[in-house]
C-alpha cells in the first residue's frame, strides 16, 4: 500500500507544492503525520512560547488523485487513524477560551495504551482518534494549514475519524490532498485551545463523486454536516444554514421560503471549533432528509 512519510509534510496548502505521490481513484494510501507540535514537545520540560511555531500543524502530502480535476467533488474515505502511544497537551497563556486565566505554560505528555488517554496518573478518557487537518490545495495562493475554509483545513471537527468520508472540492488537477494534526481526543470547540495532540497514520481513499454544495461536509452514519468557517461562530453558523436551506430547496424541490421554514426545524447547529484564527461551526442534517446516495 502507498505510504507517505510524515517527512512529506508542510505548514500551507497550496497548488505551488508538488504532489508527493499518485493515488488512483478509490486506492487506499497512508499518510504519516506528526503532532501539531512536529514532536518538538518531547518531555513535560518543553513549553509551547519555547518552540519553533512556524512548524505547527504540518500536513503531509500533497497526494494527488488520478483523473481528478478543478471544480470535482472528492469523497474522502477515512478508513482509519491510528495513533501513537503518547500525545501532548500544553497549557499556554492565551491558549483557548481561558487562556487569559493561565499563568505559566505546562506541559502533559498524555501517555496511551489499552485505548485510553491519561491525562493524570489516575484519570484516563477512551480514546477516539480524529484527523485535524485535511484540505486541498486551494483555488489562488498559500493558505497557512493552521486555517479552516472552503479548501477544508484545520476543521478540527471529531467526526473527521474512522468510518466517516469528508467531501472536499478540487480547485486543481489532481485535488492534493493533506492531512495532519491527529487528536488522541478532543471535545466540541476545543476550548482549552488543545485535543491530545498526536502523531500517527490516517489510511484514506478518494474518489469522484456529485455532489451540490460549497463547504466542506463530513457524511457519517446518522447525518450530513456541512462545515463553515468565519470570523466568529454566529457567521459561520449563517453561512452555513445558507447553505443548507439551499441544499434541502433542491434535494426535496421547495422554494426557499418552504426550505427555510423545515430546515429550521429538522437542522442542528454545533460547534466544531472555536479556537483557531477562524471559527468552525457544523449544520448537522439528519440523514433521512439528505438525498445523497454515494455507494
Amino acid at each position: 500500500m502507498l505510504k507517505v512519510p510524515s517527512t512529506k509534510s508542510h505548514s500551507v496548502f497550496s497548488s505551488e507544492i508538488s504532489a508527493v505521490a499518485t493515488a488512483a481513484q478509490g486506492e487506499s494510501f497512508v499518510l504519516e503525520t506528526c503532532d501539531c507540535y512536529a514532536g518538538q514537545i518531547r518531555s513535560e520540560a518543553v513549553l509551547r512560547p519555547d518552540i519553533d511555531m512556524s512548524e505547527f500543524n504540518r500536513a503531509t502530502g500533497p497526494v494527488e488523485v488520478a483523473d481528478v480535476t478543478a471544480g470535482d467533488w472528492l469523497l474522502v474515505d477515512i478508513e482509519r487513524v491510528s495513533v501513537g502511544d503518547h500525545g501532548v497537551m500544553a497549557v499556554s497563556p492565551g491558549l483557548g477560551l481561558l487562556g487569559d486565566r493561565v499563568i505559566e505554560a505546562d506541559s502533559r505528555i498524555v501517555p496511551v495504551r489499552d485505548g485510553r488517554a491519561w491525562v493524570t496518573d489516575s484519570l484516563s478518557v477512551e480514546i477516539v482518534p480524529m484527523v485535524g487537518v485535511i484540505g486541498v490545495a486551494p483555488g489562488v495562493g498559500e493558505v497557512d494549514t493552521e486555517l479552516p475554509g472552503t479548501h477544508g483545513g484545520n476543521l478540527d471537527t471529531r467526526f473527521v475519524t474512522t468510518g466517516n468520508r469528508i467531501l472536499l472540492q478540487a480547485r486543481h488537477e489532481g485535488g492534493l490532498l493533506s492531512a495532519g494534526d491527529l487528536h488522541a481526543a478532543q471535545g466540541d470547540g476545543e476550548l482549552g485551545g488543545t485535543g491530545i495532540e498526536i502523531a500517527g497514520e490516517v489510511q484514506l481513499s478518494v474518489r469522484k463523486v456529485e455532489y451540490d454544495g460549497t463547504l466542506p461536509a463530513v457524511e457519517h452514519p446518522s447525518s450530513l454536516s456541512l462545515l463553515s468557517s468565519a470570523k466568529s461562530i454566529s457567521e459561520a453558523v449563517r453561512a452555513g444554514f445558507d447553505e443548507a436551506v439551499e441544499l434541502m430547496a433542491r434535494w426535496h424541490r421547495l422554494d426557499w421560503e418552504e426550505a427555510y421554514r423545515l430546515t429550521s426545524i429538522v437542522s442542528h447547529a454545533e460547534i466544531s471549533q472555536m479556537v483557531n484564527p477562524l471559527q468552525t461551526a457544523r449544520i448537522t442534517i439528519p440523514r433521512q432528509w439528505c438525498a445523497l446516495d454515494f455507494d
